[in-house]
């Protein structure tokens, strides 16, 4: 609702399937649908998620695709008239096995209970991640899945298990993730979120955070472009580019680490490790997630930055 409210064109159901610099004196971009129409723009800014159609665009040959890791996600929510024993306090949680992992998220919705639910398979049934079969339709294939939840999460108790077996469920993806790009800019395109640094979600669970935050930095950036041209957007991008990518490429280092603790063969091991480590010790470890201030002078990146923003003005 709120996107239809300050967006007055958007349209579901497109396509990009190229991007045409405009070299004439107003500059932008031509972005080519699956349909055949195309559109002009000032700024293209590609948000489309780990398997971005823009990114493959920009750097068509660069090894820009996304990397399998083997896993299996299944995102989903459960009305519900009262929550399971495991969130009955209204709190997230996150639970664990042997090389399985779910977290519940409980909400309400227009006086509805329900909660989400992500549900990762490290070792999923190999004919999942090959399941090809076009006499299926997407609630056939749903269905598929929630019988895997319902056969491969029983060690979660009865409870939870029969609710997850009637779950309503988005499509499941295998589960992959984005190389580190030298940059994620070109001319009159930008990525942000997932299509520019995409990593699996771990008990970290801050990847929608990091895509709200770069959408936010992105605004401020291009509030103040010095020239609408290729060379005042690429200043733009630049800074919006510096300012997020050490924040966002050391959040994908601890993904990976937590990634490989969590998913380890030796759960026993790991929970012990967890139960002597104390919780407010670990919650301190990830302060910087979750402590972080938007400004717009952090784009004040540099001197030679500081210096052309105040001839500026």
């Amino acid at each position: 609702k709120s996107l239809r409210e300050h967006v007055l064109d958007l349209r579901l159901n497109h396509r990009v399937v190229d991007l045409v610099p405009h070299d004439g004196i107003k500059g932008g971009v031509h972005v080519v649908l699956e349909d055949g129409t195309s559109e002009w723009c000032d700024v293209v800014v590609g948000a489309d998620g780990m398997h971005s159609s823009v990114r493959k665009l920009l750097y068509p040959h660069e090894t820009v695709q996304s990397t399998s890791l083997n896993s299996m996600q299944i995102d989903g929510f459960c009305d519900i008239e009262t929550l399971p024993s495991c969130i009955a306090d209204g709190n997230p949680v996150e639970l664990w096995s042997k090389r399985k992992t779910i977290s519940l998220f409980p909400m309400t919705h227009q006086g509805e209970k329900r909660f989400c639910f992500s549900a990762h398979m490290y070792d999923p049934p190999h004919d999942l991640l090959n399941m090809n079969d076009d006499r299926l339709d997407g609630e056939a294939y749903r269905q598929v899945y929630r019988n895997v939840l319902k056969d491969n999460f029983k060690e979660f108790g009865e409870e939870l298990t029969a609710l997850l077996a009637n779950a309503d469920l988005a499509v499941p993806t295998e589960a992959v993730e984005v190389p580190i790009m030298s940059q994620w800019y070109n001319r009159r395109a930008v990525l942000l979120g997932e299509a520019a640094h995409g990593s699996l979600p771990s008990f970290l669970n801050h990847d929608a955070s990091l895509c709200v935050e770069d959408a936010a930095m992105l605004a401020a950036a291009l509030c103040d472009i010095p020239l609408y041209s290729d060379d005042g957007f690429g200043f733009a991008f630049r800074q919006y580019e510096t300012v997020r990518r050490d924040r966002v490429e050391k959040y994908i280092r601890q993904s990976r680490s937590a990634r490989r603790f969590c998913s380890t063969n030796y759960a026993g091991a790991r929970n012990g490790v967890l139960k002597c480590v104390p919780s407010g010790v670990a919650l301190a470890t990830q302060r910087w997630l979750s402590d972080w201030a938007f400004s717009a002078s952090q784009l004040l990146i540099d001197p030679k930055v500081r210096l052309e923003v105040a001839y500026r003005h």
